[in-house]
Parts: structure tokens; C-alpha cells; sequence
């Protein structure tokens, strides 16, 4: 029996607010965002920054004027830093080994923070040249100015190397195929960039904690590397949910001749490793704030497999063809076949591989999603906007990060173990675990009807023997998994 997603938080209540769009900026991207000269000298204005610390010292905007002003109104307005209008303790930025990360802080908020959100970004070898970087500029200016904002929001940004290039040609480096989920290729195409901000959670963690890097499942720094711990006004707040955004581009030219270009997508990955997942009120908070704002542009997907091949290569071949005078159990069954192909598919990414880049997050016990997405580019090379399914993307992040907001404590209601048949639908543990133990009974009872009929020649010794080197090789198992699957 699977159900729809639904809130049992009530302090969450996502239907009950809305957030402004992003803006597109359309025809003057270029002209609202500038680097201005390093305090050094040594800059200029033309510079490529890859660093968010350094760009927050330098980068300047009226982007808002922008947003409310047509395009021929006062084209020379005022360029101004962000957060200039807000205490400077509200907005900092520390570079660490590894990443940057950036502390914004309530400003309207009666008491001090002591809660905070974490964001984790791609890389870029531009933070003013990508649309991802840029509207994160603009998230950041959006959450100084939020009433409603009471945690501390904390956005880590990894440092990027020539590894962070992709490996399938693309033709701008922000995106880029690769192999993801025990080594099986999939739609999602988690390849360097994904490497990249799943190491940046780790050493995340690692530095908030004050522990060693781990190599852990997808490889890090060494062992015997050790992170430096981060500044305490980073690490005095407690971590209620993290979130990574997985979110890069790449152009795709198009010609005059090309046929319909279907919907793209974007992922909720709640997989971790060993089968975890987060509580599934953050799944179905995160679920309504991103359909709302992003069906228009993208489809949602929660599993990072591409399964068109089920539907076309064996729903569509093998069952009947369904028309109108068609039974009404066989109208049922290919949207039940599908379901099935997408639940084999969510499960498969819960048992193989190395998970998805918030894991190690789920490992220490918290709440965490990644939001992943693979966006197609047209013409790229005429636009001089922020490509309306990015804008999106964040929009949906605002809204999400208003829904944590609203929270006092941690997430608790509903289940923390379920499977996902839909995107819009989920079977909690409690509903598959008692039809599997039915299914074993059977097995059971038959186990022990042999060993009476042979009660006179049954080898006790032996089946003692037997059972405790097999419950001994699952303690050291277990033993082992943990260990070595930690982050620390």
C-alpha cells in the first residue's frame, strides 16, 4: 500500500507562504554584477574569481534596480556590495583548507541564532560567468533582508582544481556525465562536480567537528591529513539540516531542424549509505516547494537511474495495448508496471554504491537531501539572462529554507525508513516489513517440521557451530561497516 507525501510537522506548513521570484535579468546579466579591484591592488575588474570569499570582497550590484526598473530606466545606477545595508557581523565569509563558507546570520531575529542550515554548491572555475553562482549571490542578499529568517545559514563552496573539469566534453566545464551508484551510469550523471561537493561535505563535517578527513567511500584527503578545525563562530551552531545543491549547466546548441526537446529533469535524492534516508517530513516539504515552482521548466525525479528504457523496452512491448473498451484492472496495469520499474530503481540506489553526496551527512544523524540537476543551455552564447530553470531552482531553495526555519526542534513525526514507488508517493516500513515476514513464515515452518521428523539424527552441536560462526561474521561485519564508513 503506498500513500501520498504529506506533512506531519505542523510548525512546517509549506502551503502557507510563498517567496518572490528570482530574477531573470533579462538582456543586462552581464551589466548587474562587477568585480570591483582587490584591496591589494593586484586585481582588476576583469579578473575570473573562483573563490566565493574573494568575491564577496570584491563583487558589487543593482541587480535589484534591475528587478524592478525596465531596461532603458537609469541604466548607470548605483552599484552597491552586498548585505552594505547590514551589520557587518551578519554576513561572513572564512576560506578554509578545502572550501569557503559564508555565515549569514538573522538580522531581525529577537535572539541569537543557535540552529543553522547548511548549503553545500558545486564548484566553478567562474562565479561570475555561471547562472548557478550568480543567483546564489543573489539567495545570499535575499536571506539578509528575510524577517522570517531565525537560523544561521551557512553555504560552503568547494575550492575549484583542474579536477573539477568534466570529463565528456561539454562545452562550458559546469557539467558533465559520469558514474555514480556502484559504478552503474545513470541519467543523473554524477561525475566530477558531484565527486567534488560530496568531498566538500566531508571535509565539512570533518572541520566542524574538529576530526581527521576520510577517504571514506569516494575518496578525500588521507587518513593522516588532518583538517584544521573551523573558527568557533562557524562551529557554535547546531546543525539541523543540510542540504546540497548539485546544480550545474551545460550548453547544447541547437539548429533550425531539431525536433521537440522533451521536459528536463531535476533530482531529490534522499539515498544514503546502507539504505538511510531522512525523515520524511524534509522529503515531502522539499518535494511540494520544488514542484510548485519548478513543473513548469522540470520534472522531478527521486532516484538517479534512467528508466525511459523500462517503459518504452518492456511496459510498452510486453503488456497489451490499452484502449477505451479495454478492463479496467488491464487500464491499471501499465501505470503499475511503471511504478514498479521506479521502485526497483529507488531501491537499487539504496543498496548499491556510495550514495549521494549528502551521505555522509545522514551518517551523523542529519537531516539531509540532495538536489541535483543537469541543465541544457540553449544558445548560450546569445544569452545574456539567468536561464529561467536555474531562477527556479532557487526560488524553490528560499522556500525550502523558510520551511526549516519555522522549525524548533528536529524533525521527528512520520517514518524514517520508507521506499518510494512514485515521486508523489512512499511505502513506510511498517507497511513492507510485516508482508516479508509473512512471506518467510511459511519457510520457517517448514524448516522446523524437517528438523522434528528428523529430531533423532539432528546434529545440535553442529547447527550451534553453524549459527554462531554466521551471527559472529555479521558482528564483525557490522563491526567493520562502521568503522570504516565513517567520516572521522
Amino acid at each position: 500500500k503506498s500513500r501520498g507525501f504529506y506533512i506531519d510537522e505542523a510548525q512546517l506548513g509549506p502551503y502557507e507562504y510563498l517567496t518572490d521570484p528570482f530574477p531573470l535579468l533579462n538582456g543586462v546579466k552581464s551589466d548587474a554584477f562587477a568585480l570591483t579591484d582587490d584591496e591589494t591592488g593586484s586585481g582588476s575588474s576583469n579578473t575570473v574569481e573562483t573563490k566565493l570569499c574573494n568575491v564577496l570582497q570584491r563583487v558589487t550590484s543593482n541587480y535589484r534596480h534591475h528587478q524592478k526598473s525596465s531596461q532603458q530606466q537609469q541604466p548607470q545606477q548605483r552599484m552597491v556590495a552586498l548585505g552594505q545595508n547590514h551589520p557587518p557581523s551578519s554576513l561572513t565569509c572564512h576560506s578554509h583548507t578545502t572550501f569557503d563558507i559564508v555565515k549569514i546570520e538573522p538580522t531581525f531575529a529577537p535572539m541569537r541564532a543557535i540552529e543553522s542550515i547548511v548549503l553545500v554548491l558545486p564548484p566553478t572555475d567562474d562565479w561570475m560567468g555561471s547562472d548557478v553562482h550568480l543567483s546564489t549571490l543573489i539567495l545570499i542578499d535575499r536571506l539578509l533582508d528575510r524577517k522570517w529568517l531565525a537560523k544561521a545559514v551557512l553555504i560552503v563552496s568547494p575550492h575549484y582544481t583542474a579536477a573539477d573539469d568534466d570529463d565528456d566534453g561539454d562545452d562550458d566545464g559546469d557539467g558533465g556525465d559520469g558514474v555514480m551508484f556502484g559504478g552503474i551510469v545513470n541519467e543523473y550523471g554524477a561525475g566530477s562536480h558531484s565527486k567534488s561537493v560530496a568531498r566538500a561535505t566531508r571535509d565539512f563535517l570533518a572541520a566542524a567537528n574538529g576530526r581527521a578527513g576520510d577517504d571514506g567511500m569516494m575518496g578525500s584527503m588521507n587518513h593522516n591529513d588532518m583538517l584544521p578545525p573551523l573558527p568557533s563562530s562557524y562551529t557554535q551552531f547546531l546543525i539541523r539540516q543540510l542540504f546540497v545543491l548539485d546544480i550545474t549547466t551545460s550548453t547544447q546548441h541547437t539548429n533550425n531542424g531539431g525536433g521537440n526537446v522533451s521536459k528536463e529533469r531535476y533530482y531529490i535524492l534522499p539515498q544514503g549509505r546502507r539504505g538511510m534516508v531522512p525523515n520524511l517530513d524534509l522529503l515531502s516539504t522539499a518535494a511540494y516547494s520544488f514542484d510548485a515552482r519548478t513543473k513548469r521548466y522540470l520534472q522531478v525525479q527521486m532516484h538517479p537511474f534512467d528508466m525511459d528504457w523500462w517503459e518504452t523496452e518492456v511496459v510498452e512491448r510486453y503488456l497489451p495495448t490499452v484502449t477505451q473498451s479495454s478492463a479496467q484492472w488491464l487500464k491499471r496495469l501499465k501505470p503499475w508496471a511503471v511504478d514498479l520499474g521506479y521502485l526497483g530503481a529507488f531501491m537499487a540506489s539504496m543498496l548499491v554504491g556510495t550514495g549521494a553526496p549528502h551521505s555522509s551527512a545522514l551518517d551523523q544523524g542529519i537531516d539531509s537531501l540532495t538536489i541535483g540537476a543537469r541543465i541544457h543551455q540553449k544558445n548560450k552564447n546569445n544569452n545574456n539572462s539567468i536561464d529561467p530553470s536555474i531562477a527556479s531552482l532557487f526560488q524553490s531553495t528560499e522556500h525550502l529554507l523558510r520551511g526549516m526555519n519555522s522549525l524548533s526542534e528536529r524533525l521527528h513525526h512520520t517514518v524514517n525508513q520508507y521506499i518510494l514507488p512514485t515521486s508523489l508517493n512512499f511505502v513506510s516500513h511498517g507497511e513492507y516489513i510485516f508482508p516479508v515476514l509473512l512471506l518467510l513464515l511459511p519457510l520457517v515452518i517448514r524448516a522446523v517440521s524437517l528438523a522434528f521428523q528428523e529430531i533423532d539424527r539432528f546434529d545440535f552441536g553442529a547447527a550451534l557451530g553453524a549459527l554462531g560462526v554466521g551471527f559472529g561474521g555479521m558482528g564483525l561485519c557490522m563491526v567493520f561497516g562502521l568503522v570504516g564508513g565513517g567520516d572521522g
